[in-house]
């Protein structure tokens, strides 16, 4: 369980206007008191169950939302749901515009459950990362993420309904955001908001590595495919791939393969095939 409950979320500062757009998206831990009120929404929103269990209301029937599983409600419905005992652990995101609903159908989207399986955490960090900022291509990518979340909703034939691990969760966010130089295994923790000890011992255990020797190993694969490209000065490279300093990733390629980056490039061109 959870060491503990928050719920963040961020909104949309792009976007609107237009056919149809992602109105907000979260990442929420609550537990039965911090139930939200009863209340009718102009969007649809969907909720990924990653622990625990919540539990949805519709049409005078209540169900169960486990890990793996997916909650929709259409444009217009009565959002009515609250956390399971002891706990609700999920993400969300919404869709909001005049053609929203029309988007939602076009999918054969049905409200209610759907079977997904593990969350795509690489989509939604996409969301969380890039929805409050005014580029518009930001804003594309954002579109593009939750289209394939929704595309993923919707396929027939819905996949077994499994808990996930955090040592699963924790290798999705290292491998999408390892460009971020802030990542290290305390924001991995944070993100998943788990202890870093128990998250470090569960990494291990399940993948036979070192959490910060993954995130250090992604960095420096990356490094080394793009040190043949010529137009990029090392600074760049260091940046792209996460390295906090120049300084930092020469000193890291050296260690690993026993020569300095400038040597590398020079010795080998095929390094991005």
């Amino acid at each position: 369980m959870p060491l503990k409950t928050f719920n963040r979320y961020k909104f949309a500062v792009a976007g609107k206007g237009t056919g149809f757009y992602v109105r907000s998206t979260g990442h929420y831990c609550v537990t039965p008191e911090m139930a939200e009120s009863v209340r009718r929404a102009g969007y649809a929103e969907f909720f990924w169950c990653l622990e625990g269990q919540g539990i949805f209301r519709l049409n005078g029937k209540t169900f169960a939302l486990n890990p793996g599983q997916v909650w929709y409600y259409p444009v217009g419905s009565v959002h009515n749901f609250s956390p399971g005992n002891p706990f609700f652990h999920y993400r969300w995101f919404t869709i909001e515009g005049p053609s929203a609903a029309r988007l939602c159908g076009d999918l054969r989207l049905k409200p209610g459950i759907h079977a997904c399986g593990e969350a795509p955490l690489d989509l939604f960090l996409k969301l969380e990362k890039q929805i409050d900022s005014l580029s518009p291509e930001d804003t594309r990518e954002v579109l593009s993420a939750a289209f394939d979340l929704m595309t993923r909703i919707a396929a027939p034939g819905g996949r077994k309904s499994i808990p996930v691990s955090p040592a699963r969760m924790a290798r999705q966010i290292i491998d999408s955001g390892f460009g971020d130089s802030s990542l290290n295994i305390n924001e991995v923790a944070r993100q998943l908001n788990v202890h870093r000890v128990s998250l470090s011992r569960a990494f291990s255990m399940e993948y036979h590595v070192n959490i910060s020797r993954y995130l250090q190993a992604c960095r420096v694969r990356k490094g080394l495919r793009l040190l043949s490209d010529s137009k990029r000065s090392v600074k760049e490279i260091a940046e792209e791939c996460g390295f906090a300093s120049s300084g930092y990733f020469i000193k890291v390629i050296e260690k690993v393969t026993g020569k300095t980056p400038g040597v590398l490039s020079r010795e080998n061109p095929e390094l991005r095939n």
